[in-house]
């Protein structure tokens, strides 16, 4: 049996760890320098401040846009080659909390660049979806995202590409799942 390989950009944040772990115990290999990519996660980490429109600077918004989008695009550029010849699949992380406006654009921007992919490489075999992870109020944590992202770089998830897939309950249901009366 042949190992898959992944590469996974991030992984020392929570998520891309806890992606390694399960994607090492359904047997993934490390993508080697030079060998096959089977499947591409992607967590990008930026430090951002948690500020509105206005109260955000030019310079901050920028870098955080070109941590976050354009070291997910670059990093995509770079496997895709491989994934092609594996008919891989790849899976991006985007917060889905109250972040900034200059992480939000580019978690936005992020889930444009994966419709796309979808769109242009789908022909080829390639899959491209986008899990919006949750917030430190949510119940799921990042072990949930790995066990959802592991699925979506699965062939179980061959019917899915250029999806947008939420880690957890939308705000106003996290009550519910707490246990919480309305």
């Amino acid at each position: 049996m042949t190992e898959k390989a992944i590469l996974v950009i991030g992984g020392a944040t929570p998520i891309g760890a806890a992606v390694v772990r399960a994607a090492a115990e359904a047997g993934y290999g490390p993508a080697r320098q030079d060998g096959p990519i089977d499947a591409l996660f992607v967590a990008p980490f930026a430090e951002a401040p948690k500020s509105g429109v206005a109260a955000t600077p030019a310079d901050v918004f920028a870098s955080t846009i070109d941590c976050l989008l354009a070291d997910t695009m670059h990093a995509t550029r770079t496997a895709l080659p491989r994934l092609l010849e594996r008919q891989g699949a790849l899976v991006f992380s985007a917060p889905d909390a109250d972040i900034g406006i200059a992480a939000i654009a580019a978690s936005a921007a992020v889930e444009t660049l994966v419709r796309s992919i979808a769109y242009q490489y789908g022909a080829h075999g390639i899959r491209a979806n986008v899990i919006r992870t949750p917030g430190p109020a949510s119940p799921a944590g990042p072990e949930d995202v790995a066990r959802l992202a592991l699925f979506l770089l699965s062939a179980d998830a061959s019917f899915m590409t250029g999806a947008i897939v939420r880690a957890d309950a939308p705000p106003d249901m996290v009550s519910a799942l707490s246990g919480e009366q309305p």
